[in-house]
């Protein structure tokens, strides 16, 4: 998935130099839930729960906005578009769920809470 992401980092970036870009949930998880006894992952049925922290994004919407949907910003909505086309081509992602590829904006705040809560968490590193 870093392939398909990489090359958008540049565009995020430019709308906040401090941002992090990553996923969560199953997919990081490797199985369904944090419940005890949960399932595998399902290859065959699944989202992406993609993310970008950022204070200055989260800024742009209502601070009682549960979920912040990237797609509102004209740059993200691009970058989502396009991430979602080439992730559906790629064999390895035949299983994703019809729903489209969103970044949901966390602020610094909210990641930190979720990351003591262990929550699993990869970020995209930009190549230099």
């Amino acid at each position: 998935m870093g392939e398909v992401v990489e090359p958008h980092l540049d565009a995020l970036e430019r709308l906040d130099p401090d941002a992090l870009v990553g996923f969560r949930g199953s997919l990081a998880r490797g199985f369904k839930s944090e419940q005890k006894n949960s399932l595998p992952f399902d290859v065959n049925n699944f989202d992406v729960d993609a993310f970008i922290v950022s204070d200055r994004l989260a800024a742009h919407y209502p601070r009682d906005m549960q979920f912040r949907d990237g797609g509102r910003i004209t740059e993200i909505e691009k970058a989502q578009e396009s991430i979602d086309q080439a992730l559906r081509r790629s064999p390895g992602f035949s299983g994703l769920r019809d729903e489209p590829f969103t970044f949901r904006i966390y602020t610094q705040r909210e990641i930190q809470r979720m990351q003591a809560a262990q929550d699993a968490q990869y970020f995209f590193l930009r190549k230099r």
